[in-house]
């Protein structure tokens, strides 16, 4: 469910959550086009990667980057 369209209770928590781990609500990343964790312009390669910044205000990168298996 993108963010706009949660419940304004929810969309305040999870601004709250994403300010206090990495600096900046999605609110405000996703006005300013940057990620939510490297706060770089948001590079967006795919539609899954568009609808996921939708969500989360997460680039493609550092999303794949949290999924990367160790060697």
């Amino acid at each position: 469910m993108p963010f706009e369209t949660k419940s304004t209770e929810m969309q305040g928590f999870l601004n709250a959550f994403s300010k206090s781990a990495f600096g900046k609500s999605i609110a405000e990343c996703q006005a300013e086009g940057v990620c939510v964790q490297c706060h770089k312009q948001a590079m967006l390669r795919t539609p899954v990667e568009v609808r996921e910044y939708r969500i989360s205000a997460t680039c493609g990168p550092c999303w794949d980057a949290m999924f990367e298996e160790e060697e």
